[in-house]
C-alpha cells in the first residue's frame, strides 16, 4: 500500500492544494455514501479536524475548525454493503488489479467495492460546535 493514501487518486490536487500532509484516513470520519442511480459512481463524505495549512482565500472570510471532502469512486464494482450505523466505520483504500478497493469497516457496518478510479470532489468548511457528538 502506498505510504500516502492519495497516491491512489486519479487527482487529489483538492486535498493537495491545501495540505503540505493530507491528513491520514482513519483521522477522517467518514459520515456520507450516497450511490448513483444513474450510473456506476458512488461519493463518499469524510470530515477531519486537522486544517490545511494553505486554506483557499474564500475559507478564510469566516472561521472554521473542519473540513469536508469528497471522494468520488467511478466505475464501481462488487458492492457489498450490510449495515450503516453510527459511529460510521473506518475507511481504507488499497490498490487492487481493478483499480482501488474501497473497504468500511466497524461496529454493525461494513462497506466493500472496487473502483476503476477514485478522485476528490467537492470541499467545505465548516464551524462545528466542540460540543457537538
Amino acid at each position: 500500500m502506498p505510504a500516502d493514501w492519495t497516491e491512489l487518486l486519479a487527482d487529489a490536487s483538492g486535498l493537495t492544494d491545501v495540505y503540505s500532509t493530507v491528513p491520514a484516513l482513519d483521522r477522517c470520519k467518514l459520515h456520507y455514501l450516497h450511490f448513483d442511480e444513474r450510473g456506476t459512481s458512488a461519493t463518499l463524505g469524510l470530515t477531519t479536524g486537522d486544517m490545511p495549512d494553505h486554506p483557499l482565500p474564500e475559507w478564510e472570510a469566516k472561521p472554521f475548525n473542519s473540513l469536508t471532502f469528497y471522494l468520488v469512486c467511478e466505475e464501481i464494482a462488487e458492492v457489498a454493503l450490510n449495515g450503516w450505523e453510527l459511529p460510521a466505520p473506518t475507511l481504507e483504500l488499497t490498490p487492487a488489479a481493478a483499480g482501488v478497493s474501497v473497504v468500511a469497516e466497524g461496529g454493525g457496518s461494513s462497506l466493500r467495492f472496487t473502483a476503476e478510479s477514485v478522485r476528490v470532489g467537492r470541499m467545505r468548511t465548516t464551524l462545528v460546535s466542540e460540543t457537538a457528538v
